[in-house]
């Protein structure tokens, strides 16, 4: 895949990731922030900068992805059950 096509490729990644998250926000009349559980089981990401704003995250599934960078975890203390 070329640097340009790949890029494509991760930002429709990025906004799947945001509509997601603004589903589950729509769908539960709450704030994203408290979303405790998620899985993203292959669902072709490798960017998942996005996380960090997860505050509440406890459990996450991202096997079966190309996940390259897992610092957002360091912001992520409540972490309990990470899946990659």
């Amino acid at each position: 895949m070329d640097s340009k096509t790949e890029k494509s490729f991760l930002l429709n990644k990025i906004q799947e990731l945001e509509n997601i998250i603004n589903d589950y926000e729509n769908q539960n009349n709450s704030n994203p922030k408290s979303i405790r559980v998620l899985n993203l089981r292959g669902s072709q990401i490798s960017d998942i900068s996005i996380l960090s704003e997860l505050i509440s995250l406890e459990n996450i599934s991202l096997s079966a992805n190309q996940i390259k960078d897992i610092a957002v975890f360091k912001k992520l203390k409540n972490i309990r059950e990470l899946l990659v």
